[in-house]
């Protein structure tokens, strides 16, 4: 295998050299994704991320020790599942104004009050208070070494150095395949501008996504090579990943479930004797423990019990269609390529065509390479994206109705463009493809242009919108103003992105090189085009 001879002999303890070349793409990469975070960060005035009274708050309370919730039955947000988590006042103060911005598109996140430096402790009765603490811990507890307004700053420096570190592990894991930049395609176009805008956030959710991302990216390279050392870091990266996906949101087991069936159609013989291992094992009872521990908390403090009385009394298969419809016109594609602020914030129309267009493309062409069961892989992630949110909120539809956003189905999303790039990487490497190959690096570096300028232009329209409302016509006295220039966080951002893209297309050319060396006497007649199994 050509991956095995790059990255060394099939012995856990690799040559030193191998090992430092895998822990400087990880960094190379976690820098880059942690300075477009912070970029959107920016570029996001507090409060005006989904929920982010709630979670923001919430990390502050875990930060400073209190693991426990304190539950009370109180209805706020629309639920009785809360909790009280005092705050500071002068940031519980300015969070209680995100009324005037909130579902207001026109409105600019200067009608909110700053954070002022009151720092004496008031209750907050906080939607989020009864959250697995696991996120909040890690994401607040730079909250104990500032006050104000700088204990939010480093809060998300915090979360989105975290997070950048997941999506780290998912772009190194694909640029170790036999042709990275294909694979790395899969990671680029994962990565929505809503999961961007999520990672320069305090919100579980976007770790869960980009958890979920590096989850799907180093299964796949240890499912094509288990006997290696690489593939022994990816199988611990894996477990790793789906640990923290486990132990930080509600639902994630279900999306590790939905990877579990995934993992089983691709994987041969040498993947199950290393996991069947007693190291193996071992590595594979983080997530477990994990979903134990889901499972005891959600139902310790009552995470579940959102109403005191139902909302509708419609049986399962009513349930189920009502869901179906709901998701179904919400646009639940719409959502995860971004609609921001909270879900008032939508993008023109011709943004997501294009990104849905280039995404569906790019998998289509993935998809056709891949033999039997490896195409199986994408068909069922496929199939679990649209149906598995429906059946999940048709289940709770009599306690709390319709609440799903398209964002909830990112950590299974992003898991279809990375597994089927990342199998057909190396599929394409094959001499009787080769001319095939070589186009698709012909057509990867447009489609990422394509991707690079619907980045660009969710973050210049989210932008306005915070500074000046959506249509531009926010009063004076409301208007905010970033404390980087606009201007100069736009040309950061692009960039950043057009480095990342001239990276890229040196990277496709040089596969295109390669590819073009094949010797003619080992490419496929006209009529044959597709590999076989």
């Amino acid at each position: 295998m050509l991956s095995i001879a790059r990255w060394g002999p099939a012995d856990p303890e690799s040559p030193a050299p191998q090992r430092r070349t895998l822990l400087v793409r990880t960094l190379v990469v976690w820098v880059w994704v942690f300075a477009c975070f912070l970029t959107w960060s920016l570029a996001t005035p507090f409060w005006s991320s989904p929920d982010a009274p709630a979670h923001d708050l919430m990390a502050w309370h875990v930060g400073h020790g209190h693991l426990l919730p304190d539950p009370t039955e109180v209805l706020n947000s629309g639920v009785t599942s809360n909790a009280v988590t005092p705050a500071p006042e002068g940031l519980v103060r300015s969070a209680e104004t995100i009324g005037c911005y909130a579902h207001e598109p026109r409105a600019a996140a200067g009608c909110m009050a700053s954070p002022g430096d009151d720092s004496d402790l008031v209750d907050f009765i906080n939607p989020a208070g009864r959250n697995f603490p696991t996120y909040y811990l890690a994401t607040g507890w730079p909250s104990t070494l500032v006050d104000g307004v700088d204990a939010l700053y480093a809060m998300r420096v915090a979360a989105a150095a975290i997070a950048a570190l997941f999506l780290a592990w998912a772009a190194s894991a694909a640029w170790t395949r036999a042709r990275p930049m294909t694979a790395l395609a899969g990671v680029a176009v994962a990565l929505t501008p809503m999961a961007m805008y999520l990672g320069g956030a305090i919100n579980p959710n976007s770790l869960e996504i980009t958890a979920a991302m590096a989850l799907a990216a180093t299964s796949v390279v240890f499912l094509r090579e288990p006997d290696t050392w690489l593939g022994a870091v990816m199988y611990r990266r894996a477990m790793i990943a789906a640990g923290v996906m486990v132990t930080i949101r509600l639902l994630a087991p279900v999306w590790v479930l939905v990877w579990v069936v995934a993992f089983a159609l691709v994987a041969d013989r040498r993947a199950w004797r290393k996991v069947l291992t007693r190291r193996g094992l071992a590595w594979a009872a983080v997530p477990f423990l994990g979903a134990v521990f889901n499972v005891v908390w959600t139902y310790t403090a009552a995470l579940t019990d959102y109403q005191d009385e139902p909302k509708h009394s419609l049986s399962l298969a009513q349930a189920f269609w009502a869901s179906k419809e709901q998701i179904d016109r919400i646009g639940s594609v719409s959502t995860q390529v971004g609609v921001f602020g909270w879900l008032d914030t939508v993008l023109p129309g011709s943004t997501y065509y294009y990104y849905a267009l280039t995404v569906v493309f790019l998998v289509a062409v993935a998809w056709v390479f891949l033999p039997g069961r490896q195409a199986l892989v994408t068909a069922w992630l496929l199939v679990a994206a649209y149906l598995v949110p429906i059946v999940l909120q048709a289940g709770q539809w009599n306690t709390n109705g319709a609440v799903w956003q398209g964002r909830y189905t990112l950590p299974l999303s992003v898991m279809i463009p990375i597994m089927t790039l990342m199998l057909a990487a190396d599929r394409l490497q094959a001499p009787r493809v080769a001319d095939l190959a070589r186009r698709f690096s012909t057509v990867l570096p447009l489609a990422m242009m394509l991707v690079l300028w619907v980045h660009v232009s969710a973050f210049t329209f989210q932008l306005r919108r915070n500074i000046e409302g959506v249509d531009g016509r926010a009063p004076a006295e409301e208007r905010w103003s970033p404390v980087v220039p606009a201007e100069a966080l736009v040309l950061a951002l692009v960039l950043l992105l057009g480095a990342a893209w001239l990276a890229f297309g040196i990277g496709c050319h040089r596969e295109r090189v390669a590819a073009g060396k094949v010797p003619r006497a080992s490419r496929p007649r006209a009529d044959d085009n597709r590999p076989s199994e």
